[in-house]
């Protein structure tokens, strides 16, 4: 069975023409997106977890390595087997909403910014600008914000390691992100 974007590009291309691609600039699938640090340069030299393909996608919920719908569609299969809807492509970083059947636009999306810088650094070395958010520069003293996101993101593992069947630390856990999407 076809998805409605693969539907939709047989008939776009079907006379030998292209066609234009306009990413959603939100998805009711924020959910599927980790709080968990994603470690970009771990990422950058994954092959699929399930066939070894190298074209592959990173979940967003789970982190887990998976080739695209073109080479085994091992990612699509995780998706609808897990419910882990969200991915993002390590050949140019575009991310995937399958419960959408849908590209997602990484810079209306806040939720979607920290797995997308972490990929972009480890693939091209520098932190992407977002529109509206400060240009943070490793290694300077003007990262203080980077610096305060990564003691946010120590404290939130530090948290749940110790209580993290505690029924308060999802609300902490809100708040902490909360406060970080405030200041991208």
């Amino acid at each position: 069975m076809s998805t409605l974007y693969e539907e939709e590009l047989a008939a776009a291309t079907s006379d030998g023409g292209g066609f234009q691609v306009y990413p959603k600039k939100s998805t009711p699938h924020l959910d599927c997106i980790s709080t968990d640090p994603l470690d970009g340069a771990k990422a950058l030299s994954a092959v699929c977890a399930r066939c070894q393909e190298t074209e592959v996608w990173i979940c967003l919920q789970c982190h887990a390595p998976h080739c695209s719908r073109y080479k085994n569609g091992c990612c699509k299969k995780h998706a609808e087997e897990s419910g882990h809807l969200i991915a993002v492509s390590l050949s140019d970083l575009s991310v995937w909403d399958y419960g959408q059947d849908c590209y997602l636009d990484v810079y209306a999306i806040p939720k979607l910014r920290a797995p997308y810088a972490s990929l972009h650094l480890a693939k091209f070395g520098e932190v992407p600008s977002f529109p509206g958010a400060p240009v943070l520069e490793l290694g300077t003293a003007d990262n203080d914000f980077l610096h305060a996101t990564d003691a946010l993101t120590s404290a939130v593992k530090a948290y749940k390691a110790r209580w993290g069947d505690d029924a308060r630390f999802p609300a902490v856990r809100e708040l902490l992100m909360l406060i970080i999407e405030s200041k991208t």
